[in-house]
């Protein structure tokens, strides 16, 4: 039996958006590893044996540290449109990773 091949998105969740973009990919078999600012997001999201949920706030270089850390197919942020800062700093450690 062939291993199918499972693509890892990162997730910056910091809305409902968020969290619905990443149950739906996991629907769809793909892995997620959802980054959230607070408890709170995590004890929305469901638990699935495809999903990592990383919580608390990263700088930037711990944004760098994580997205290299792994082989991600992409980066996605759906933080709260106003987290202009968090988009920025998602934005520039994306480059540099």
């Amino acid at each position: 039996m062939s291993e199918r091949i499972v693509n890892k998105i990162l997730i910056f969740a910091g809305t409902t958006e968020g969290r619905c973009l990443a149950e739906k990919l996991l629907d769809l078999g793909t892995c997620c590893h959802v980054c959230v600012a607070t408890a709170y997001g995590q004890v929305v999201m469901d638990t699935h044996p495809n999903l990592i949920v990383h919580t608390g706030r990263l700088d930037e270089e711990g944004m760098i540290e994580l997205m290299q850390s792994e082989d991600f197919l992409c980066v996605i942020d759906a933080t709260h449109p106003f987290a202009v800062k968090v988009s920025e700093s998602v934005r520039l450690s994306a480059d540099k990773a």
